[in-house]
C-alpha cells in the first residue's frame, strides 16, 4: 500500500509538473545533422529517438570509430536553448573528468621521453606480466593499500588539475603548463579539437551546461524506480560537504546495478 500511495503521489505531481512545464517553457523544433554509414543506421535512429522521447532536453553529439575509421558523426538539438543556438559540427562540450584521461596521455608522453618516471606497483612488471590479464590481476590483488581502507579515498576530484599541471611544468623541458603542452604536442599536430583551458575567442562554441528540470528527474524515476534507491544512497553515503567523496567500498555495495550505461 505504501508503494502504491507513493506512486500515486508521484504520478499526480508528474502531471502537474508536465502542465506547468508546457506553460512556462518554449518548445523548440528538433533538428539533426551529420553522417552515418548505412550499416550504422540504427545508431542514428536511436540517437534521434532519445530526443523524440524527451530524454535529451538540450543537445548532444556522437562520434563512433571502428578500427580507426569514423563510421558515425552525428549531432542534434541545441547548444544553448536560451539563445536559440543550434548544436553544430564544431560545438564543444565540457567533458569534466574525461579530461583526466587526456592529462594522463601528457604524463605518458613525458615518461616515454624519460622526463619523469612512474611510481609503479610493488611488483616489477615484466612484458610477460603486462600482456597477461590474469597475472596482472594477481599483481593488483596483492598490492598493498597506500592508505588504510575506509579512512580516506584516493580520488582527487577537485585538485587533480592543479596536481597534474605542476607535474608537467616541472618535468617538461620548456616548462609548459598542461594546456599548452597538450596543444603543442598532441592536438594541433593531429588536428584534434580538444582543449584544456579554452581561448576566450572560442568560448562561443561551447554548449551551455544545464541542470535537469524537475520533470526530467520525475520522468527518469518513473521509468526506473531504482533511481529512488540510488538517490537515497548518494544522500545517505555523503557525510561530507561534497557528497561524491564517498567510501569506495560502500559505493560498490550500494551501486551494484546502475540505471544508465551499465552492462549488468
Amino acid at each position: 500500500m505504501v508503494l502504491i500511495r507513493y506512486a500515486s503521489i508521484l504520478g499526480a505531481f508528474g502531471m502537474v509538473a508536465h502542465i506547468v512545464t508546457n506553460i512556462l517553457y518554449t518548445e523548440y523544433p528538433l533538428h539533426f545533422d551529420g553522417e552515418t554509414e548505412e550499416r550504422f543506421g540504427d545508431v542514428r535512429k536511436a540517437f534521434q529517438q532519445n530526443f523524440l522521447d524527451g530524454w535529451e532536453a538540450e543537445g548532444a553529439s556522437l562520434a563512433v570509430f571502428v578500427k580507426g575509421q569514423k563510421v558515425v558523426d552525428i549531432w542534434g538539438g541545441y547548444a544553448d536553448k536560451h539563445a536559440d543556438r543550434k548544436w553544430k559540427q564544431d560545438t564543444l562540450s565540457v567533458v569534466f573528468s574525461s579530461t583526466k584521461a587526456v592529462a594522463a596521455l601528457c604524463i605518458a608522453i613525458l615518461a616515454d621521453r624519460g622526463r619523469l618516471s612512474l611510481p609503479y606497483l610493488d611488483t616489477i612488471i615484466t612484458e610477460a606480466i603486462a600482456v597477461d590479464h590474469n597475472l596482472m590481476k594477481n599483481v593488483l590483488e596483492e598490492e598493498e593499500p597506500k592508505f588504510t581502507p575506509g579512512i580516506s579515498t584516493g580520488y582527487h576530484a577537485f585538485t587533480f588539475g592543479w596536481l597534474v599541471d605542476q607535474i608537467v611544468r616541472h618535468t617538461d623541458e620548456k616548462q609548459r603548463g598542461i594546456g599548452q603542452f597538450l596543444r603543442e604536442e598532441v592536438t594541433e599536430p593531429n588536428g584534434i579539437d580538444f582543449h584544456i583551458g579554452l581561448d576566450l575567442s572560442q568560448e562561443y562554441r561551447v554548449a551551455r551546461v544545464s541542470l535537469p528540470r524537475i520533470l526530467d528527474a520525475i520522468s527518469e524515476i518513473w521509468s526506473d524506480m531504482y533511481m529512488i534507491e540510488q538517490f537515497f544512497h548518494i544522500v545517505t553515503l555523503g557525510k561530507v560537504r561534497h557528497f561524491p567523496l564517498i567510501h569506495f567500498d560502500s559505493l560498490n555495495c550500494k551501486f551494484s546495478r546502475l540505471s544508465k550505461n551499465t552492462p549488468s
